[in-house]
């Protein structure tokens, strides 16, 4: 049996470790999948918690949802996610083909692809155009969120070769790649960001629920109390991430630094979900509430809209994560 480098995980991935199996995955690295029972390391809730807020607006009728296929494990197997800001939530069908400076996307898609210069069968990097706007007017530069680096990057046009060397297929940590500082400006995200479907363009689904649970992520999250994880979270839209008879499709990343939210009295404790990327479907606006409660608060995976997910390797480790996995709701 082939053996994999050593690579220094986070502490509580030794428990992890001992109730992993391996999974069929792009990642050459390592990979797991769990079967996330309650005394798992990540605790799991079955049903999303009932909001009784009035304020909650309905679900949209006459969307074709698919409610009977199971949901669990439907989400591709990414090991990066890239995320292009453009200051719109709705795009070309293909956004490759959206005008303007944005045209990053066709850029990457092209140099990762199976004929591109960078193509590596083993990493899957998923491209996304958001609706955040670009901090300054650079027709030169794009503005990205890198998942799970946990990064907001600047890329001049002209570094865009070095920037995939750099962060996309560097197997060294950003903080430690040579190249990384002198062709970009980087810093860390360190607050929840809630990537939510809109791409109307590419299926009316999406493109009706998506801005209605932002919105209505972007209420709840004025509710909360000031300081804590969930005060602090960014709502943003994004285009076509799959699985649209899924919508709404929500995925929330918590940052390696995030700490669960405290009641009065206990001691800071950090998120079971720190560095991961989960990815949910069927999310309708009672649930908004339930998960910014569970998953951002209290580092709780909600089994009943689990499509997925990705955890980041750890500190010192490549900038690939591991899919995240469990089994059907029972």
């Amino acid at each position: 049996m082939a053996t994999s480098r050593t690579i220094r995980l986070p502490p509580f991935w030794s428990a992890i470790q001992s109730l992993y199996r391996p999974a069929q995955c792009f990642n050459r690295t390592k990979c797991f999948a769990s079967n996330l029972e309650p005394s798992s390391p990540f605790p799991v809730i079955q049903k999303c918690p009932d909001c009784d807020d009035e304020n909650v607006p309905p679900q949209p009728e006459g969307l074709q949802i698919d409610r009977d296929r199971p949901l669990a494990n439907t989400a591709p197997n990414h090991q990066q996610h890239v995320v292009v800001f453009t200051g719109k939530n709705d795009w070309e069908p293909r956004i490759e083909n959206e005008p303007g400076h944005e045209s990053i996307a066709k850029y990457l898609k092209e140099e990762l692809g199976p004929k591109g210069r960078f193509h590596d069968p083993d990493i899957s990097t998923l491209i996304s155009y958001c609706s955040l706007t670009s901090p300054q007017t650079d027709p030169n530069s794009s503005h990205l969120l890198l998942f799970p680096h946990f990064r907001q990057v600047r890329i001049p046009e002209n570094s865009r070769h070095s920037f995939i060397q750099s962060y996309l297929r560097s197997s060294l940590p950003l903080s430690n790649h040579p190249d990384a500082a002198p062709f970009f400006a980087q810093q860390p995200i360190s607050n929840p960001t809630i990537l939510i479907c809109s791409h109307a363009s590419r299926d009316t689904r999406c493109g009706i629920l998506g801005p209605l649970l932002a919105a209505e992520f972007v209420r709840q999250i004025s509710l909360a109390d000031t300081g804590t994880s969930i005060s602090t979270a960014r709502v943003v839209q994004i285009s076509h991430i799959g699985g649209h008879a899924f919508a709404g499709n929500v995925i929330v990343y918590m940052p390696p630094t995030q700490e669960r939210t405290l009641q009065e009295g206990e001691k800071p404790m950090e998120s079971p979900l720190k560095g991961a990327g989960v990815w949910y479907g069927r999310v309708e606006p009672q649930h908004v509430a339930g998960i910014l409660q569970e998953t951002v608060g209290n580092g709780k995976v909600i089994r009943e809209l689990w499509r997925g997910g990705m955890m980041m390797m750890g500190e010192g480790t490549s900038n690939r994560g591991h899919t995240m996995r469990v089994p059907p709701l029972q």
